[in-house]
């Protein structure tokens, strides 16, 4: 991830986890919410989770991602599936409404390919049925991005140009 990519990316994640800020924009979170956040690179890096919109949670979590520095490569599809997994371990999804935001500024060039991807979302029946949503950054490459849209029902948002727009169509569609 190129530097201006990253810090386009954290203050990505201060707009939305600012609560202040997140509610001029419309996009701030529930007291129902849980925000899970998997940084990556050329694998899943870590795995935060924050149930609810406490601002104190909130704020550590934005501090951890501020804390991250990025690493060479980029594989979309691990990540991906670790996110699917960690929603379907939630109790209780009976009126949610679980998506993924998958949010990169790259193409996905190491761990698994599309076609493995494909084989396993799909081997896991309608468990598998969470639509992700992309926002690009940077030099992003939306076609593999537009094949997992494809693949779960989900969309790409451009967010390169006007990323509020493009957090606000995601939750439009979530």
């Amino acid at each position: 991830m190129r530097e201006a990519s990253e810090d386009d990316l954290k203050g990505a994640m201060r707009m939305l986890l600012d609560q202040g800020t997140a509610s001029r924009f419309l996009l701030q979170t529930s007291s129902r919410d849980v925000t899970i956040v998997i940084p990556f690179s050329s694998k899943p890096i870590d795995q935060w989770e924050v149930k609810g919109n406490a601002d104190d949670d909130l704020s550590r979590l934005l501090a951890q991602i501020n804390a991250q520095q990025a690493e060479g490569g980029t594989d979309i599809f691990t990540p991906v599936l670790q996110a699917r997994d960690a929603i379907r371990k939630l109790p209780d999804l009976e009126g949610y409404s679980p998506a993924i935001i998958l949010m990169t500024d790259g193409k996905s060039e190491s761990g698994m390919s599309l076609d493995h991807f494909r084989q396993v979302w799909q081997s896991a029946g309608r468990a598998g049925d969470v639509p992700i949503y992309s926002i690009t950054f940077g030099s992003a490459d939306d076609t593999q991005l537009k094949q997992l849209a494809e693949l779960s029902s989900g969309r790409v948002f451009d967010g390169r140009s006007d990323l509020i727009r493009a957090f606000r169509q995601a939750r439009g569609y979530n």
